[in-house]
């Protein structure tokens, strides 16, 4: 907690799930394991405060590869060859294997698309193969999906929305080629669905429904945050922060009710966005939660989708 910032902060299920989890679980991903067993059983503080700045140093070594995997996976996406692909299939050489699903995860929420990221791999004994993972939409059952072409493999496994797999290299093509011709996904499937609880305008976003929203926790798969939706939204004072340049913070108003947002992800986009449409009004959906700062809390508006 002291290394991640997070010193004394009530924890949350987000804190949990997207600071302190994440550090620990970098080790396995690209060191070791032990590293973070080391950590729990340590007994001198010194030592441990050591052990733990190394796991938040590879955790923003993970965070790295990660950006930059995406980027090269965003764009191969985005190329003519692919556009009408339903199943994305993606070689990406450089991506180190144990991100691969983290990027396909990022990938089918950018596109709406099933999607496998394949990386170079070996064998057991020592070939030369592709490892990669698969995540999925709603729509589409991944692990049938690979069965039907299940020759093509030299291992896979899952389940309906997630996916592992190992193939030579030079079965890719066939594999991409055969996954899309048996894919029965309709355009209307493909289509991204948000589903909001109701209409919220500002005026009742407060400290108390976002103290009261906190009785969730904690929020994830089976137990999603409520989503809150609000029209002729106005953005003002944008500025970008965040080390990877990826937190937006900014104002919100409906036209009686001003409030603190922030937004996650391609931040630097969503200012572009804005300053394009010239002030036009936004349609968003957004969560509620407690903003802390200096000892003061605050509701915040986290924005989700807008248009």
């Amino acid at each position: 907690m002291e290394v991640t910032g997070l010193s004394g902060k009530t924890l949350s299920s987000y804190h949990l799930g997207f600071i302190l989890g994440p550090c620990i679980n970098a080790a396995g991903r690209i060191d070791s394991a032990d590293e973070a067993l080391m950590l729990l059983l340590e007994k001198d503080e010194e030592d441990a405060r050591e052990r733990a700045v190394h796991l938040r140093d590879l955790n923003e070594s993970r965070k790295a590869m990660t950006e930059k995997a995406l980027e090269a996976a965003t764009e191969l996406a985005g190329r003519e060859d692919y556009v009408n692909q339903k199943v994305l299939v993606l070689f990406v050489p450089d991506c180190h294997e144990s991100v691969a699903g983290i990027v396909a995860g990022k990938v089918r929420e950018r596109f709406n698309r099933p999607a496998f990221i394949l990386c170079r791999a070996h064998t057991p004994d020592g070939r030369d193969c592709l490892k990669g993972s698969g995540r999925s939409i709603e729509a589409y059952n991944m692990f049938e999906g690979m069965s039907l072409v299940g020759d093509v493999f030299l291992q896979f496994g899952g389940h309906s929305q997630a996916a592992g797999l190992s193939i030579l290299p030079e079965r890719l093509e066939e594999f991409r080629q055969r996954i899309n011709e048996g894919c029965s996904l309709t355009e209307e499937e493909l289509q991204s669905v948000v589903k909001i609880d109701m209409e919220l305008p500002f005026y009742y976003v407060n400290l108390n429904l976002a103290r009261e929203l906190e009785l969730l926790e904690p929020v994830g798969t089976g137990n999603e945050a409520p989503l809150f939706a609000a029209r002729n939204i106005t953005v003002s004072d944008m500025w970008v922060c965040g080390k990877s340049r990826n937190v937006l913070k900014c104002r919100l108003s409906d036209g009686k009710e001003r409030r603190d947002g922030v937004y996650f992800g391609e931040a630097e986009v969503f200012m572009d966005y804005v300053n394009q449409k010239a002030g036009e009004p936004l349609s968003m959906v957004y969560s509620i939660s407690v903003n802390e700062y200096r000892g003061e809390m605050s509701p915040q508006i986290t924005i989700r989708h807008f248009r």
